[in-house]
């Protein structure tokens, strides 16, 4: 309102409240319609971690629902029986007029009545009512669910689903297209209410379904049906849709809590085309749950230092020395367990823990690289693993360049590791940080070379040191022909590029004697080293150097 921003986002039920307001009178709004935020609470970066874990459980069990409660509270709800209230929406004339004429009051007041009966019903539908289907919105649902559950007895099955690779629907089809298949889908399932008794469309081409049946074999058998309709209408069998299936067995439980159960059973066969129907059990609970706990006690697990770096050692494909080594997170709890990455990887990323993890690593190995160098050892260069996250942040180079100065370790001995799939995503945003990393002296590793859909591209567009074959090329139980020339290829074009190649993943000696015969620089694999802890890498280190 003072012109210090051009627009902010906030939640629609708040922006109807604060448009009625006269000194916001010159403010226009614009509603996005079926975007999902998630909860979040900013804090200083100085408090007590132990904090970050009690917001972090706090917000991770608040609903929609309560969340929209909230602001109905402390918005409609306050205005009723508020003088000031009414009085602010009104004009100074007509404020003027209403104190002359007492008859202008009367009927001002009543004007009001309705324009705030007509606020209420649209702010309700805009609660309630999917923009574009027409469904119910997922807090419609929740609500709808709610009331069903106290009042009818029947047996109930919450049904979760979405449409695999919608996105790529859209590119080719058209978003005119994909709107149609939505709605259609809607359709198709509002013809069957006999057998569906809710349905809503959570948002994008995500939709969830309520069904009174006695058995999981009767929801399968009608989700069967309707999954055959939808590919029928649409004349495209390649179309695969995903179900999960929750049995609502505690009605005491929050709706949105049935509905993640049943996402979470969908998650188990996401992709998948002949077996696309989840049902949700006791494991998929318990992996939930233990997924939260993990994410809730990453931070104090930090704080108490049980992150640590172990090294997996790089031998030259040719004489067998150890020229490098890669840093591999492990978690290890007070209690001895040892909790492996492809366990909280994903997890810290999608909750963004996963930089300050990140951060910690590259202190470790500096803090590893400075030792050896004070204790008259020679080091090699150890690659450190970062999260695609990280080339968002402007500031990523300068927090790698401020830690390795930190414990004065040369920037050619740290290199940096992003997978290929990461750099696909925002070309641009790699290419530069590519080019800073450069500057500062840094070597910059390519991981998993092979796995993604445009690799060849990628080699074109970035600069790129260090190109690391994806472990599937090593995998030689249906070793043909073709598999070799592939491998000898990318090798000969890496080559060609001026990049090193490092084969993961190598455990046999065939594997070795084929990668020396393409021309492989350098290799990484239990044919030499599993990962060892600090102190081995240091012992082997210290044999290389006799």
């Amino acid at each position: 309102e003072t012109g210090k921003v051009d627009q902010v986002m906030i939640n629609s039920l708040f922006a109807e409240f604060m448009l009625k307001k006269r000194k916001y009178a010159n403010l226009s709004a614009v509603m996005l319609q079926n975007c999902l935020f998630e909860p979040c609470v900013g804090v200083r970066d100085d408090l007590d971690p132990r904090l970050y874990t009690i917001l972090n459980r706090a917000i991770f069990f608040i609903s929609q629902a309560e969340m929209n409660n909230i602001i109905i509270k402390n918005t409609i709800d306050l205005q009723e029986g508020s003088i000031m209230t009414i009085v602010d929406k009104l004009s100074i004339d007509t404020i003027i007029v209403v104190c002359i004429v007492l008859l202008s009051i009367i009927v001002l007041l009543l004007f009001l009545i309705r324009a705030r009966s007509q606020s209420m019903s649209k702010i309700r539908t805009i609660l309630y009512q999917d923009a574009l289907t027409g469904a119910l919105s997922q807090f419609g649902f929740e609500e709808e669910t709610s009331r069903l559950l106290s009042n009818d007895e029947r047996k109930f099955f919450i049904v979760d689903f979405d449409i695999s690779r919608f996105e790529n629907y859209n590119i080719l089809h058209g978003v005119t297209q994909g709107n149609a298949l939505l709605c259609m889908t809607i359709q198709i399932i509002e013809g069957h209410k006999d057998e569906f008794v809710l349905c809503a469309r959570i948002y994008a081409d995500h939709f969830v379904v309520l069904i009174a049946a006695d058995s999981y074999e009767l929801v399968i058998k009608r989700i069967n049906c309707i999954d055959a309709i939808i590919k029928k209408e649409l004349k495209d069998s390649s179309i695969i849709i995903n179900y999960g299936i929750y049995e609502i067995v505690n009605r005491k439980l929050a709706v949105k809590e049935m509905i993640d159960r049943a996402r979470a059973a969908k998650r188990t066969v996401k992709g998948n085309a002949s077996n696309y129907i989840g049902l949700y059990d006791s494991a998929i609970h318990d992996k939930e749950r233990e997924d939260g706990e993990i994410i809730s006690c990453m931070n104090e697990s930090l704080a108490k230092g049980e992150f640590t770096s172990y090294y997996q050692p790089k031998y030259d494909a040719h004489t067998e020395k150890l020229v490098g080594a890669e840093a591999l997170v492990r978690w290890v709890r007070q209690d001895g367990k040892m909790i492996f990455p492809d366990r909280f990887i994903k997890l810290f990323e999608q909750s963004g823990q996963i930089i300050e993890l990140d951060i910690c690593m590259l202190e470790q190995v500096c803090k590893t690289q400075r030792d050896f160098i004070d204790d008259g050892i020679n080091p090699v260069p150890i690659s450190v693993n970062f999260s695609p996250i990280h080339l968002y942040d402007r500031s990523f180079v300068e927090s790698v360049n401020q830690m390795t100065d930190k414990y004065r370790v040369p920037h050619h001995l740290i290199e940096i590791e992003f997978t290929e799939s990461a750099m696909i995503e925002n070309l641009k945003a790699v290419k530069n940080i590519i080019t800073a990393l450069h500057r500062s002296g840094y070597l910059v590793a390519m991981d998993d070379f092979g796995s993604g859909y445009s690799s060849l591209n990628v080699l074109k567009e970035l600069s790129v040191d260090v190109v690391k074959l994806d472990r599937e090329f090593m995998k030689f139980e249906d070793k043909t022909q073709k598999g070799e020339l592939v491998v000898q290829s990318v090798i000969k074009l890496a080559k060609k590029l001026s990049l090193v190649t490092v084969a993961e993943g190598v455990e046999i000696e065939p594997q070795l004697d084929f990668l020396r015969i393409c021309g492989c620089d350098i290799i990484q694999g239990y044919y030499f080293s599993k990962p060892v802890d600090r102190d081995t890498y240091k012992k082997m280190l210290l044999s290389r150097t006799n």
